[in-house]
This record gives C-alpha cells, sequence and structure tokens, in this order.
C-alpha cells in the first residue's frame, strides 16, 4: 500500500514511530527517486538495542542498520541537537537538518484549581505520562521515598509497562495522589515534573514531558545523564539526578535536591527561566516550520516549472 501510495508522492515526510517505518520509506523513497523527511521521534532499530530485544550483532539488526545508513533522507527533523548528531553521523554525509522539540505547546491555565491541588502550601511533584522501557520507575519510587507528608504531595498519572510496579509501591503512601489524567492546561498546578531517561535510550528517545513542563512555566527534575538533550536543553530550569544503579546513592542526592526546594529564591528563580524557555522554544517551533516550508518550496518545483 505505501509503494502505490508513492506513485502519486512528489515528497514524503516519514516519520520514526510506527517502527520501522523510516526504514521503508528510505528504501522506497530512494527507488523511486522521492525526496524524503526523516522525522524523528523514537529512533529504530537502535530502540531494539536499547530495549534489549535484539543485540547488535543480530543478523536482522545488522541488515536494518545497513540500510537505514545507505538510504539517507533530503531533510532531517530532530528533536534535539545531540540527537540530530547522533543520527548524522550514521550517514555517509550531513543533511539539511531542522531542531524541532516534541511537546511544545502554547497553553493557557485553567483558572480552577484541579482536584488534586489543594491550598496547603506544599511543594507538588509529578510524574506524568508513559513509564515505558526508556524510563527507570525505582526512581521515581526512590523519590517518592524520600518525600515528606508534612511538606510535599506527589502527582501520579500515567501508562505504560512498567507502571504498574510504580504504583503497587506508593498505593498506601499518603503523599501520592493517583489520578486518571492530567490535563495540559493543568500542568502548570505542578511546581516540579520528575522526567526519567535510562542512559542506554540517550538520543534514541527524547522525552516530551520536560517539554510540555517547562512550556507550563514549571521546572524539571531530570533523572539521566548530563549529555542528554533533555538535560542540555533544560538544566538552568531544572536540578539533575544522575542516573545510577547505586539506589542508595541516588536517595542521598534525592534527599540534596529536596532540601534545596525549601529555597524559595531557588524555585522561583528555576520558574522564571522556565518561562523563558517557553518563550524561546514557541520562537523555535515557529522558526522550525518555516524553515521546513521553505525547503519543501525550493526542492518541489511548482506546476509552471518554476523553483
Amino acid at each position: 500500500m505505501l509503494a502505490i501510495a508513492l506513485d502519486h508522492a512528489d515528497l514524503v515526510i516519514s516519520l520514526t514511530d510506527p517502527p520501522l517505518l523510516n526504514y521503508w520509506a528510505g528504501i522506497l523513497c530512494t527507488k523511486k527517486n522521492i525526496p524524503w523527511i526523516y522525522w524523528s521521534l523514537d529512533l529504530y532499530p537502535d530502540a531494539f538495542i536499547s530495549a534489549g530485544i535484539v543485540s547488535e550483532g543480530n543478523i536482522i539488526y545488522k541488515h536494518m542498520d545497513r540500510m537505514f545508513r545507505s538510504k539517507m533522507p533530503s531533510m532531517l527533523v530532530a528533536l534535539g541537537e545531540l540527537q540530530a548528531e547522533f543520527i548524522q553521523r550514521k550517514w555517509s554525509r550531513k543533511v539539511p537538518q531542522v531542531i524541532l522539540p516534541c511537546g511544545i505547546q502554547n497553553v493557557e491555565p485553567t483558572q480552577q484549581l484541579p482536584s488534586w491541588r489543594k491550598k496547603d502550601g506544599k511543594i507538588y511533584f509529578a510524574y506524568i505520562g508513559n513509564m515505558g522501557e526508556a524510563h527507570d520507575p525505582d526512581f521515581v519510587t526512590d523519590f517518592i521515598d524520600c518525600l515528606d507528608e508534612s511538606k510535599h504531595r506527589f502527582v501520579l498519572s500515567g501508562y505504560g509497562s512498567k507502571i504498574g510496579k510504580v504504583i503497587e509501591h506508593v498505593k498506601n503512601n499518603g503523599a501520592v495522589e493517583l489520578v486518571e489524567s492530567v490535563d495540559r492546561n493543568e500542568l502548570h498546578y505542578i511546581d516540579v515534573h520528575l522526567v526519567s531517561l535510562l542512559p542506554k535510550w540517550t538520543h534514541v528517545c527524547v522525552p516530551s514531558k520536560a517539554v510540555s513542563a517547562v512550556c507550563a512555566g514549571q521546572t524539571v527534575l531530570f533523572n539521566g545523564i548530563d549529555t542528554s538533550d533533555t538535560w542540555q536543553m533544560f538544566h538552568s530550569a531544572g536540578w539533575l539526578v544522575p542516573a545510577t544503579t547505586d539506589r542508595r546513592n541516588r536517595k542521598e542526592l534525592i534527599h540534596g535536591v529536596l532540601a534545596q526546594q525549601m529555597l524559595e529564591a531557588d524555585m522561583v528563580r528555576k520558574k522564571r527561566n522556565a518561562e523563558n524557555i517557553r518563550e524561546t522554544l514557541l520562537k523555535v517551533e515557529t522558526d522550525a516550520y518555516c524553515t521546513i516550508a521553505g525547503w519543501i518550496q525550493r526542492t518541489l518545483p511548482n506546476n509552471d516549472g518554476n523553483e
């Protein structure tokens, strides 16, 4: 069906998700000499390695990776500068690129307090969204274990393959509020948004929840490595708890971050930085779409044959 549809296409924009869509787009667009834009989300076949589904020596993976390297797109749209570098290194030459983080939004916060947000003077933390293979549930449970119920509240609203472990761990914790869903215009009522990315998923996945949090004018507590796009983009609006398998050390680091939270000036400064980053991201989004549109106009001739 994809091959038939391409018979009438002047240009193809291909996402990387569903898995291997980019693989087939590369093969077919190259065969039919159709320009195509590679728009990266989670990267495949790299994610199969990160998830431990196959090894780098797997014959099928090696074939897919070789085909991906040989079927270069006409343009790359990536989630961050570091992810773009990771992808570009696979190709024999650099292709034009645009950076467009996922999760950018311009949403006015609701004026009505959500049911889970109380006027209690506490600091509200949250994990909202996917808790899948790329994320560390132990970090979230360790973080919750370090909370002081008299000072902190934690909103948990997640889904994915690993969320059950977190829910089971916190179901009797008085500091935790289990919420079915949190609307975008309610994100403003979370003071600190937790984001986790396992090191082996760095660049393969760039969590959109950090972008959404900052676009809501709020801060991010990132669990991952400092050479990831998430930390590079949002370090001035958040805190880093480096990824580690030493849970005792991690809890010490978390307690250090929680002690910082008591400094109101620190929270105010980071939220102000988040507001500034939000304005930058909104401009990045507009500029990115203009750049993509301009590139398409220059690449595809008009009906009269002019560029």
